[in-house]
């Protein structure tokens, strides 16, 4: 049983039967917990922050998509522990948010992003195009778009949304366009596609 630290924006952590994970502090803003099923058996965990009473997540075996959380927990602490019934059943954790990007978002410019990698920029005051893409690929491809109010959570080439995990915007398409005002605040946009694949990201006014 390892009691396992948490680092906001980096690669998920695996956990076996009851390890759990921790942050002593998030942010004191909208931030997005993602829990990844390897197994083919059911996951079960437990999500607990600020003294409130723990949450269950359950992922059926095989469904290896990333299920996600999206909720402020104003700066208290947060805890993940697998607590499945099959001990063989391992779990992935990664927490997300408004963050230092590693490279930045240039106007008018295609951007590519690796696994786990983030691009952002301070927006204009004005309507503005997004661009997501997996170009030339039909492999699933996962994004976080951190900004004003609640994140979004995006996934290109998404064939069947029905069975897709909830709380995400889907498309069958290898690329999509968010077009907002983001008012000029910040822009943070992670890949976090569950394979190594290189992904991109353009802003462009409109």
């Amino acid at each position: 049983m390892a009691t396992i630290p948490l680092t906001i924006n980096d690669p998920p952590l695996s956990l076996d039967l009851n390890d759990s994970a921790f942050l002593n502090q998030t942010l004191d803003g909208f931030m997005i917990l993602t829990v990844q099923n390897l197994s083919p058996s059911k996951a079960t965990v437990y999500y607990s922050s600020g003294g409130a009473p723990p949450q269950p997540i359950d992922i059926e075996g095989g469904d290896n998509t990333p299920h996600i959380v999206i909720e402020n927990w104003k700066a208290n602490n947060l805890t993940i522990i697998n607590t499945s019934s099959n001990a063989s059943t391992q779990v992935k954790v990664g927490i997300y948010g408004l963050g230092v990007p590693t490279t930045e978002l240039y106007e008018g410019v295609s951007t590519p992003l690796d696994q786990y990698q983030s691009a952002g920029t301070k927006t204009l005051s004005q309507f503005m195009a997004l661009q997501l893409a997996n170009l030339g690929s039909s492999q699933l491809a996962l994004f976080f778009v951190f900004s004003v109010g609640k994140p979004v959570a995006y996934a290109l080439n998404v064939n069947d949304p029905g069975n897709f995990p909830p709380d995400y915007q889907t498309t069958s398409a290898n690329q999509t366009k968010v077009v907002n005002n983001w008012l000029g605040r910040n822009l943070f946009v992670i890949n976090v596609s569950t394979d190594t694949g290189v992904r991109e990201v353009r802003l462009d006014p409109v």
